[in-house]
């Protein structure tokens, strides 16, 4: 991954921000008094994290005379391309993956499509960095990101679940202290940043685009089972809330719409030639799928929830 700076960029203001179904009753138990329990409520959809500020690495001078005091910036970025013989939806998986992670309101640093200079493998994809100099995070510390930003930590391992992430190491998060949107305005705050999805939703090596997804529909895939290099979702291990879990399901029930997730795939169908419209009705088919039964996927691999407890999800 290349650090890359993505140049002046004009006419623009620097303000980006990253930014179940029913429970079945449960009968009164065996000898009680026959007073019935009361059915647990349905999850209520998990909060919206907050949005976090990124950094401008230089400040340049006005663009012109207008009022709105517009000025040149120079922005760091993360800058990837598709690789044919490896990898080739690469940016595929990035864009979708971006654009699904704002739209619920994780952590996802803004990205953007750009140019290449093989036009024939497609555009390329420019993460914006959320340090604010260049450099390497060590890999995260799952338990502490945990602790310090649960329901986060909670929307990712659901949403990983959705884009059947089979790469969420520890070093594809990172723990960092940054300004993050308040009520009063920006303030100080534990940020739990999440990139780098090339190997999510779409894998190479398969005779189709559906034929992959076909293969996984109802896989868990975060459990890292999926193929040899798989790795294990990093979070798995640590998320200790049944609760938080299901509301982050309600959460992508509620805002992830049949629409947006047309649209998206839509747009990825022209990233690449390699990426044509069949696969993405093909994508858009199982996003709208694991959206749907995500709560089931999740209950199903309880025990791959090795800090919730089993009784948790009976309850709940």
């Amino acid at each position: 991954m290349l650090i890359m700076n993505c140049g002046r960029i004009g006419h623009m203001e620097v303000s980006m921000s990253s930014g179940t179904g029913p429970m079945a009753s449960s009968g009164a138990p065996a000898g009680s008094s026959g007073t019935t329990a009361a059915a647990p409520a349905p999850a209520m959809a998990a909060e919206r994290p907050a949005s976090h500020l990124y950094y401008v690495r230089v400040w340049h001078g006005p663009v012109g005379t207008g009022v709105s005091g517009t000025r040149y910036v120079e922005l760091f970025g993360y800058a990837k391309v598709s690789e044919p013989d490896d990898n080739p939806y690469v940016v595929v998986n990035e864009l979708v993956a971006a654009r699904i992670g704002a739209l619920i309101g994780l952590p996802v640093p803004p990205g953007m499509l750009i140019p290449t200079p093989a036009p024939a493998i497609g555009a390329g994809w420019v993460t914006m960095s959320f340090l604010n100099a260049p450099g390497a995070l060590p890999p995260v510390n799952a338990g502490k990101a945990v602790a310090a930003l649960p329901n986060v930590a909670a929307g990712v391992v659901v949403f990983d679940i959705l884009i059947a992430n089979s790469d969420r190491h520890g070093g594809n998060l990172a723990l960092t202290a940054g300004p993050v949107l308040a009520a009063g305005g920006p303030a100080p705050g534990d940020r739990l940043e999440v990139f780098d999805h090339s190997h999510a939703l779409v894998r190479f090596g398969h005779p189709t685009v559906a034929d992959y997804l076909s293969s996984i529909t109802d896989k868990l895939v975060i459990d890292g089972a999926l193929l040899p290099e798989s790795n294990r979702c990093v979070l798995l291990d640590h998320v200790a809330s049944v609760q938080g879990i299901l509301a982050w399901c309600q959460r992508l029930r509620t805002i992830l719409s049949d629409a947006a997730i047309d649209e998206i795939c839509e747009e990825a169908a022209m990233v690449t030639p390699a990426f044509t419209s069949t696969d993405a009705a093909a994508l858009a088919d199982f996003l709208k799928h694991r959206r749907d039964t995500i709560e089931d996927l999740a209950r199903a691999a309880k025990d791959e929830f090795k800090a919730i407890p089993n009784a948790d999800w009976t309850t709940s």
